[in-house]
């Protein structure tokens, strides 16, 4: 039984090649800036801190949240306390379309004149919005994106699974639209996918190593297993069980309910390449940052200092090894091997005489 998955503007600037500063000074690893005056204290006191704080690097930073409804108006003073350049939000049912600005792209289907069905969307930042260079709107639970970038271009996906109690109809056609935006996909890109999967993949990853790191929350269920599947055929791994962080830092979602037996889950992941695992510097979830929402927002910070470059493919023509074989292909070879020594040779005799 399936479960909800099967077995530009010209001369826009590169969004991975653009200079993003991380000269900020941030508080325990949690990526949100110090207050101005207390920066100014620092930087008066410059001397006593590492030199690698001082150094400018090029970041990217994607990120996905549940929002559960709320008002954009909220959504953008949560998200102004942390570093992100591309986020994700599903389950967005009270976006309107016409005033909530050009740096965020929604797909959904409307129930009335003000209102989504379901709902997914991706909010960029202002060098993320220059970077785009198309939009894919596969269904009001997958929605696409491609931005320009260096030295390879980014396929974003985000993606709003069904909950289990959903019908089977349901689950199976999300499966259908995810697949087929995946597969758009162009040779030249990356893909990421960011989402909330409602699917757990567990703590420990045990004949999942190439999928996902041994820091999950929790215990891997049927969907999960499936989700697992579907990361391994596209070559993805989830960046957000990397690291050795508290368990609040992992789980994405909290009941406030305690009458249910589970109360905490990782439901929301972000999906990268395999090949860049080594470029994520940090990833976890943030507790608490959407007020509204009971689930937690996910942040992976990828260095592009230290992403794998594709190796570049050289236009020039192979030899073709087998005419040299041919007797006319050598008779041609030596007369005009002939000629152009001549004149070499004559050179030559002038030079002695």
């Amino acid at each position: 039984m399936s479960t909800g998955f099967s077995s530009s503007p010209p001369k826009s600037p590169n969004l991975l090649s653009t200079i993003h500063s991380t000269s900020h000074i941030y508080k325990n690893y949690t990526k949100i800036p110090i207050r101005s005056s207390e920066k100014e204290d620092l930087e008066k006191s410059s001397s006593a801190l590492p030199s690698k704080l001082n150094h400018r690097k090029i970041e990217l930073n994607l990120a996905t949240l549940n929002v559960n409804r709320a008002d954009i108006a909220d959504i953008r003073l949560s998200l102004s306390r942390y570093r992100w350049d591309i986020v994700g939000l599903t389950e967005t049912k009270l976006l309107n379309e016409n005033n909530i600005g050009n740096d965020i792209i929604t797909s959904g289907v409307f129930s009335d004149n003000t209102k989504y069905y379901r709902g997914v969307a991706l909010l960029m930042s202002q060098r993320a919005k220059q970077s785009l260079k198309g939009v894919i709107r596969t269904s009001e639970r997958v929605l696409a994106a491609r931005f320009k970038g260096s030295p390879f271009n980014l396929l974003v996906i985000v993606a709003y699974a069904p909950q289990k109690d959903a019908s089977q109809e349901l689950k199976e056609q999300f499966s259908i639209d995810l697949e087929k935006t995946i597969s758009s996909k162009k040779f030249n890109e990356k893909l990421f996918i960011l989402g909330d999967f409602n699917c757990s993949v567990g703590e420990g990853n045990q004949s999942y190593e190439d999928c996902m790191g041994p820091y999950g929350h929790g215990e891997m269920n049927d969907r999960g297993k499936l989700f697992l599947e579907l990361i391994r055929r596209n070559n993805l791994f989830i960046s957000n069980t990397i690291f050795k962080v508290h368990q609040r830092h992992r789980y994405t979602w909290e009941n406030h309910n305690h009458n249910f037996k589970e109360n905490r889950k990782q439901l929301d992941y972000v999906l990268i390449p395999q090949d860049m695992k080594k470029a994520v510097v940090f990833s976890r979830a943030y507790p608490g940052a959407l007020q509204s929402s009971d689930h937690c927002m996910v942040i992976t910070t990828i260095k592009s200092q230290r992403i794998i470059r594709d190796r570049k493919i050289s236009n020039q023509k192979r030899l073709n090894l087998e005419k040299a074989l041919d007797e006319d292909t050598q008779k041609t070879y030596q007369s005009k091997l002939t000629e152009n020594l001549l004149p070499l040779d004559a050179k030559k005799q002038r030079n002695r005489s």
